[in-house]
């Protein structure tokens, strides 16, 4: 990159603090008349959430709003006169007051509430975590529509680093499968809540918890569409040309009451059509030539999804609300499989996958210090996928994969999942106690005929002489010159390997789980609350009970200054996928039969029937001894409040993860013995372990605040240490005999991580929300190219050397030695150190209110149709029936070439170099009509 690239790159990030200090500025100078209300209760605690109305003596001015997470709200702009506040909060009774407003005052209330249990709401006595981050009004609007980006924003908000899989998403109490609701059903979003709770399985910083809008008392509605295209885009840095994009979302949602104050429905349907596009850049062998030729291409792949939900809620007598729920989803995709860059078209996948389910949730209040809510969930999946091109396939390490895609050959899979849960509150003087119960099962068919037509592998070898043998084993080919050797027939170079499965593709599977606990919620004084939890959860598949206690407290150390120190510690145990079971069973060597066979001769022509003799069969089993996975963590933290409107935490977490999963060929050749198995008659025994373990070091410095109503920001800076002798059960380890070596980075360790994101009113009613993301780069896995133990496994690592040693070959890395020997050093696990990544986005939006005024109760804010927190009058046209918004989202603001995959074989020319990028700028436009 050239220095005045650099210099540009660098005044674009400058520009946008800039930006926000003058917006600040420009919001502090229209600042008018004010009321602040700080809602607390009987303990002094802040009650975040509170609903706050404020009305006019009229009747004709009448404002609702929403608490932030510290229990405060200013109303700005309010017109002289006297006014009633009113204030209710989740769990609380209702507070009225009456205030007189004069022009130029600027008033100060403290609320204080009394406890309460409601008809709708779940109460602790607990602080609320002050550390956790609450998204409602004009923050949830802010949030991108597209799915794909909502995700990735809520995982950098929680601090998920880049493993999706640290997500755990609930919505309105029940857990999804990585999937989010549509944007516009959403009324609000939580994540790190009750961060060492008992009744959830993973720790408060990994959930994130989905509120969706309720029926409402009148009808109301929203239609939404969502458009892009490659037009205003910036081109990949990877592509010769911008390549086409075409986006299509339209949404609607609609609720109403069916009978009023009683009984009500929520209806949302969604059509999403994206024509997106996967970027190959490759390097192949010209078929006629037999010379080197890159092969750039980007292949389009459409996908289409429908979504359909109804709703209905309804409320018997005074003590028992009822809601039941009904959603479909069916997502079609094509050209599906071309994700690592190095897949040419005619490897690609259609998929469709179809989703039914039912859920049931009854909440009642059994006296005024307790209620129930149970939960049912019923499901029905089905997912097919089929690879267009049947032949065998081809996969030349770093360089390029042909044929057709035999891990996705062919795939019919169907699941029907229950789960059913109830859980039990009594507030008994100072102690909110929670007890709960739930249990899941889950059935699976699947047809899977994966790797039925055979796959070859071209690794890196030797440099051989007219009668095959290496002219030394530190005369190297990388994998391309390997097979372009092959196709040329030079005597000696062949496949490293090749492997075909066969036999009977289906299999089934039954697994269940169900899980206790108990938690106490102590408030021991108004300074002090006391939390003590402990869950027990079991599952078939897995011998034993897993116990999980867990502890917090809560203390303001410090009478006159607002602040609270954190402690907490607890253990968080992890159920084992089913899909382990499910290759146990499929692939036991009878059911369904994996062979390999190492170097073999007969490339390209697959004989019909193999060699037994060189053919050995691979199987895959489960440890006799395998456990559920668990981690302990413990974290203190503390808060303060800096101002009025700032606060701080800081906060050191220290994690360690205890029986991680992995893969290991307990039947590899024995080191020393001329490739002796344990077991002669089998070739490789995979056998899922939990013997894997983690440490974890992170410190996290979070900085949140507002100015007046118009600027608001959240903003947190994370330095994190995590070392691992396992990334998943799929990793397999370099020597099956030494794990030591497998100590290193884990792969989703990126060790700085920066996320800043404001909220921005501009004159005019225009709405700005950016938000900036910066990390250090992932570490990835550093390989030979080849299978040295023989073990079947291309998870072989070099060792590490000095300058000068024979056979030694330098890299930006270190410098390495491709054959080690007994006593050589491994280099460790994730060696490999990817680019930083700076991703700096934003959404703008404008409001237009129209149609005939309401009058009386009608003119009230309805959170569904108006966000809240932006001069009342003007940004939400309480007086008027209809809001239409224009918007817009840019993501990648400066077009940086942030990459995300890196060639990791040593021998490739291209080694260290990276492969493949996010995307470049890309803008999404959107209008909707509320009414």
């Amino acid at each position: 990159m050239s220095i005045v690239k650099t210099k540009v790159q660098i005044k674009k990030f400058l520009s946008l603090p800039l930006l926000l200090i003058f917006l600040t500025i420009s919001a502090a100078a229209q600042d008018s008349a004010r009321l602040q209300v700080r809602v607390v209760d009987p303990n002094g605690a802040v009650v975040a959430g509170a609903v706050l109305t404020l009305t006019g003596d009229n009747q004709n001015r009448q404002f609702t709003f929403t608490a932030d997470e510290q229990g405060q709200y200013f109303f700005a702009g309010i017109p002289p006169g006297n006014y009633s506040l009113s204030v209710k909060a989740q769990g609380f009774a209702e507070s009225t007051r009456q205030i007189e407003i004069k022009s130029s005052d600027a008033i100060t209330l403290d609320v204080a509430l009394q406890i309460t249990i409601s008809e709708r709401i779940d109460v602790r006595l607990v602080e609320d975590n002050l550390t956790a981050i609450t998204l409602s009004g004009d923050k949830l609007a802010a949030l991108p529509s597209d799915p794909r980006q909502l995700l990735l924003r809520l995982q950098r908000l929680a601090g998920a680093g880049g493993n999706p899989n640290d997500l755990i998403i609930y919505v309105d109490g029940f857990r999804e499968d990585g999937k989010l609701p549509p944007k516009e059903t959403i009324a609000a979003i939580r994540i790190n809540a009750d961060p060492f709770s008992a009744e959830f399985p993973e720790p408060g910083r990994a959930r994130v918890e989905i509120i969706t809008k309720p029926a409402t008392e009148r009808f109301r509605g929203e239609l939404n569409f969502y458009f892009a295209d490659e037009s205003l885009n910036a081109r990949n840095s990877f592509a010769r040309e911008r390549a086409p994009l075409q986006m299509r979302n339209f949404s609607g949602a609609f609720s109403g009451p069916i009978k009023r104050e009683r009984w009500g429905y929520f209806l949302e349907f969604s059509r999403n059509s994206r024509e997106d596009n996967a970027l190959i850049n490759a390097l192949t062998i010209n078929p006629t030539t037999f010379q080197p030729f890159p092969f750039n291409a980007t292949v389009s792949t459409p996908a289409r999804t429908n979504a359909f939900s109804a709703r209905t809620s309804r409320l018997f007598g005074k003590t028992h609300t009822f809601d039941a729920r009904y959603g479909f989803v069916d997502t079609l995709q094509r050209n599906q499989g071309l994700d690592s860059s190095f897949d040419l078209p005619e490897r690609s996948v259609s998929t469709n996958w179809r989703e039914n389910s039912l859920r049931f949730s009854l909440l009642s209040v059994l006296s005024e210090n307790s209620f129930n809510e149970a939960r049912l969930s019923l499901s029905r999946k089905r997912y097919r996928a089929e690879a267009v091109n049947q032949n065998y396939a081809i996969l030349v390490f770093d360089f390029f994969n042909a044929g057709g895609n035999q891990e996705s050959l062919f795939l019919d899979e169907a699941s029907r999942n229950m789960r059913v849960e109830n859980n039990f509150t009594r507030i008994a003087g100072n102690h909110s106690l929670k007890f709960g119960v739930s249990a899941s099962a889950i059935s699976y068919e699947s047809t899977d005929r994966s790797n039925f037509g055979g796959t070859f592998i071209f690794g890196s070898d030797f440099e051989r002489n007219d009668r095959g043998f290496p002219v030394s084993i530190y005369s190297y080919v990388s994998p391309l010159e390997s097979y372009q050797l092959t196709l040329l027939r030079r005597v000696g170079y062949r496949p490293l390997q090749f492997s075909i499965n066969q036999g009977d593709p289906f299999a089934s599977l039954k697994q269940w789980d169900g899980a206790i606990f108990a938690q106490d919620d102590w408030r021991v004084s108004g300074r002090l609350t006391v939390s003590l939890g402990l869950r027990a959860e079991t599952q078939t598949n897995l011998k034993g009970v897993n116990f999980a206690p867990r502890a917090a407290l809560a203390v303001r150390p410090f009478k006159n200054v607002e602040s609270v120190l954190r402690v907490g510690a607890g253990f968080f145990y992890s159920r084992v996928d089913s899909g382990i079971t499910l290759d146990a069973i499929r692939y036991d060597g009878s059911r369904v039969e994996e062979l390999v066979v190492q170097r073999p001769p007969f490339f390209p022509t697959v004989p019909a029937v193999l060699n037994r003799a060189v053919a050995l069969t691979t199987i895959r089993t489960k440890s006799p001894d395998l456990t559920a996975p668990y981690n302990f963590i413990s974290t203190i933290s503390y808060w303060q409040q800096l101002s009025k409107n700032f606060n701080a935490t800081i906060s050191y977490n220290w994690q360690r993860g205890v029986h991680l999963l992995r893969t290991r060929n307990v039947n590899a050749p024995v080191p020393g013995t001329n490739n002796v198995r344990p077991n002669d008659a089998l070739g490789a025994i995979l056998q899922y372990e939990s013997t894997g373990n983690l440490q974890r070091h992170e410190f996290n410095f979070g900085l949140q605040g507002s100015l007046i109503d118009k600027f608001s920001f959240y903003g947190n800076y994370r330095l994190a240490f995590a070392d691992s002798d396992t990334d998943g059960a799929k990793t397999a380890a370099a020597n099956s005999y030494d794990l030591t070596s497998e100590r290193g980075r884990s792969a989703f360790d990126q060790r700085h991580q920066f996320y800043f994101e404001s909220y921005v009113q501009l004159p005019f009613g225009i709405y700005f929300s950016p938000n900036v993301f910066i990390a250090s780069g992932a570490p990835f896995n550093i390989l030979t190219g080849r299978d040295d133990n023989g073990d079947t496994l291309f998870t072989d690592r070099p060792a590490f050397a000095n300058p000068g040693d024979a056979g030694a070959l330098a890299t930006r890395f270190g410098t390495f030695n491709l054959n080690p020997q007994a006593g050589d050093r491994i280099i460790p696990r994730n060696y490999g150190r990817g680019a930083s990544q700076i991703s700096i986005n934003f959404n703008l939006s404008k409001t237009i209110f129209f149609g005939a005024e309401k009058s009386g109760q009608t003119a009230q804010l309805d959170q569904g149709n108006c966000s809240s927190g932006i001069l009342q009058k003007i940004r939400c046209g309480l007086d008027r029936r209809y809001g239409l918004t224009f918007s817009a989202d840019v993501y990648n603001v400066i077009n940086r070439t942030n990459f995300v995959e890196f060639n990791n074989v040593v021998t490739s020319p291209k080694f260290g170099l990276p492969n493949r990028a996010a995307d470049a700028r890309r803008f999404q436009l959107g209008i909707s009509l509320s009414f």
